[in-house]
């Protein structure tokens, strides 16, 4: 007896074989043209708690395989629902598809972008990066032509109902609800920028980095009240890249940051090397 669930499996393009711990050195061989990929036989060895052979064979038999791939493709989930758009979410709706053509793929966001380089924002109110589709990694309709991955933006997923395997989708636009079922339900919302509750909080003139909105904000605010100082609250990396391009657009700028140095990550003594 073999328990396929302590296999390591490696597809080629001849044949898929698994790897048994050193304990157990029989080998199995899998005809490739059998399992149609290598999802498959990893979901076929989760599925089955063991696979019975001859000492002495070396491969299964075709019908078996079938058989195996059968039950695996059965018991695979067929609907999957992923909350949030943005780096998790877009990116394991993308690993999904390769792993299996099958699944049926739906990604909400609550934003009106999914797939989006936040990292570049700040480049984008100085406009070195002077085109907002430049910021773009993917589109919906890109999604749906690359990864036939249904895209809903600008829908907020409400509620979830474990029992019944459902979530609630309320379209931000029109304020419509319906109800979607799924077998797997993938949470990746993102989180929301840190708003320090102190004193004048809610004033105007204050913004966060966080999204292709907050951007046009800021910027917006630069170019309509002709700015000359700026404060940046927070030394990481977006809070950093905020400061150059403040500073290319001519702007007095000072960093505030709680911790003893900027870039909390980081080594400090390579930050003394690199003048940070």
């Amino acid at each position: 007896v073999i328990h396929a669930a302590h296999a390591v499996s490696r597809i080629s393009s001849r044949n898929a074989r698994v790897r048994i711990p050193r304990s157990q050195v029989h080998t199995v061989t899998f005809r490739a043209s059998v399992l149609q990929s290598a999802s498959m036989l990893l979901a076929s060895s989760r599925l089955l708690p063991a696979v019975t052979t001859d000492r002495l064979a070396r491969s299964l038999p075709t019908r078996a395989v079938r058989r195996m791939a059968a039950r695996a493709s059965a018991a695979a989930p067929k609907k999957v629902v992923i909350v949030g758009g943005v780096a998790g979410g877009a990116s394991c709706a993308a690993r999904l598809r390769r792993l299996s053509e099958d699944v049926e793929i739906t990604l909400f966001e609550r934003g009106p972008y999914v797939s989006f380089a936040n990292c570049g924002l700040p480049y984008a109110v100085s406009e070195v990066i002077a085109e907002e589709s430049k910021l773009l990694v993917a589109s919906a309709a890109k999604f749906k032509s690359w990864f036939n991955v249904e895209v809903k933006e600008a829908t907020e997923i409400t509620t979830i109902n474990r029992e019944q395997k459902t979530v609630t989708a309320k379209n931000l636009s029109t304020g419509e609800e319906k109800q979607v079922p799924y077998d797997v339900l993938v949470l990746s919302p993102g989180a929301a920028a840190l708003k320090p509750p102190i004193p004048g909080i809610h004033l105007p003139g204050l913004f966060t980095m966080k999204t292709i909105p907050d951007m046009r904000a800021v910027k917006a605010w630069i170019k309509e009240k002709k700015a000359k100082k700026a404060v940046v609250v927070g030394g990481g990396f977006i809070g950093l890249e905020m400061v150059e391009n403040l500073h290319h657009m001519g702007l007095d700028c000072k960093v505030v940051e709680m911790l003893p140095q900027v870039r909390p990550g980081k080594d400090s003594q390579c930050l003394q090397r690199t003048s940070l």
